[in-house]
């Protein structure tokens, strides 16, 4: 994959993703980057996983959720049981 297929890969992925965390947010008051994995199923990996940073950091920053003090080990198998962060709508409908 040449850098540019990369970078219009990445855009993609994360344009996508970031929906995804934006419809979860308008229904959930708590998520996790664990809750995003399932919701988007194993055929939605990315080539690279540190994308789910730039997406939760995007979500964030357009004021859909908002980072909590709560970590929890991540029930992702791949993860290992590494310490995840908890996420707050800021969207949620009542």
């Amino acid at each position: 994959m040449t850098p540019t297929e990369k970078r219009a890969a990445r855009i993609k992925w994360v344009a996508e993703t970031l929906d995804v965390v934006g419809s979860m947010a308008r229904y959930n008051f708590y998520l996790s980057t664990d809750d995003v994995w399932r919701e988007l199923g194993l055929d939605r990996d990315p080539i690279e996983r540190s994308w789910m940073g730039l997406v939760m950091a995007t979500a964030a920053k357009n004021g859909l959720i908002v980072e909590t003090k709560i970590i929890l080990p991540s029930d992702h198998e791949s993860h290992h049981g590494h310490p995840i962060r908890v996420w707050r709508s800021l969207v949620v409908a009542p």
